[in-house]
């Protein structure tokens, strides 16, 4: 692989453990940040004071977006935020991503972006298309959110918490998704369906709400949303094969392209990748042709971020103070200029 950086990007990465909602994300100063949103939740949902998965309030999101904007950010897709970080003295920059998003997801965040002509870049999951199946780790939150208590037994492990409080609850997702990923994806799955399913937690309503090809097929049509790709969960991947991780990831590319006559130049690693994305799975991307690779969290972004091939950290939004104070000032928004957050911040 030529001209990577990799000692920047790997000596970067989160630890395998730490805040799911806020690993490696510190800001500094730089060239912006390319912001990965995993999902909005819906006014009726229930809520903890951090959210361990990333949701983010819709409210919250569009005030961010303003604050950016004001603060002459330029808002750019993944492919520009690559091409400008080759040239010298960019600007500041903001890059809205999103990972498998949900059609609720959507609903709320493409009108907000689409209405002031900000780019989107959707990374997608086949096999979430295929499936119509819930991510685990929604299952997970639901789970939790219902639950006073939990015990999942994954190969011989058995993990327990308390969920009580939403602080507690909020520890507990916060806590066990990083023990979870270091176990194979489909074990985990299948333990936590087994789980939700024992204890009557009903998971209908989110895996409706998947997008499955039809959804995407219309929302590619917007030239303001890019189709990415993103990688097949590989948990605990220094166990897979090289060749292994190379078909799960050349597979993904062709159903993009079969199914939306689209070419995904850009491949994301997420949730399933936390800590885990190594120097083979980068060589990977770039001999599949992908002009980048997100990661599922890191810092700023920097000019030597990008060369041939860009390796490009994300900075997680949600309503974690740690992430939307990152996040701001890494997109040179003043810090405090979303009302809504530090509303809620002083109520607490």
């Amino acid at each position: 692989m030529n001209d990577v950086p990799l000692h920047a990007f790997l000596s970067r990465l989160p630890a395998r453990t730490g805040n799911w909602a806020n690993a490696g994300a510190h800001a500094t100063p730089g060239a912006g940040a390319v912001l990965r949103v995993q999902r909005l939740k819906n006014a009726d949902a229930v809520s903890c004071e951090t959210q361990a998965l990333s949701s983010l309030d819709p409210a919250l999101f569009e005030e961010f977006v303003d604050a950016v904007m004001a603060a002459n950010a330029s808002l750019t897709s993944v492919e520009q935020t690559y091409c400008r970080l080759l040239k010298a003295g960019a600007g500041r920059m903001a890059t809205f991503t999103f990972d498998a998003p949900s059609r609720a997801t959507m609903a709320l965040a493409h009108p907000i972006l689409k209405k002031r002509g900000i780019p989107m870049t959707v990374f997608v999951s086949p096999t979430a298309a295929d499936t119509g199946v819930a991510p685990w780790w929604l299952a997970l939150e639901a789970l939790v959110l219902a639950s006073n208590s939990i015990s999942i037994a994954v190969r011989g492990q058995t993990f327990r918490a308390r969920c009580h409080t939403p602080q507690e609850k909020s520890e507990t997702l916060d806590n066990l998704a990083p023990l979870l990923l270091a176990q194979p994806p489909q074990v985990v799955h299948r333990a936590v369906l087994a789980v939700c399913e024992a204890d009557g937690i009903d998971l209908s309503e989110i895996s409706a709400d998947v997008m499955r090809w039809g959804d995407l097929k219309r929302l590619a049509q917007d030239p303001l949303v890019t189709i990415g790709l993103l990688a097949p969960e590989c948990h605990a991947t220094g166990a897979a094969s090289y060749d292994a991780v190379l078909e799960s990831v050349t597979w993904a590319k062709a159903r993009v392209e079969k199914e939306l006559s689209v070419t995904p130049a850009h491949l994301a690693f997420g949730a399933g990748w936390h800590g885990f994305v190594e120097q083979r799975d980068l060589e990977i991307a770039n001999t599949l042709g992908f002009h980048t690779a997100c990661l599922p969290a890191g810092g700023a972004l920097f000019a030597e971020d990008a060369a041939t091939f860009a390796i490009l950290p994300r900075m997680v939004l949600s309503d974690s103070t740690e992430a939307l104070l990152d996040a701001q000032a890494s997109c040179g928004a003043a810090l405090g200029s979303t009302q809504t957050y530090w509303r809620k911040a002083s109520v607490a």
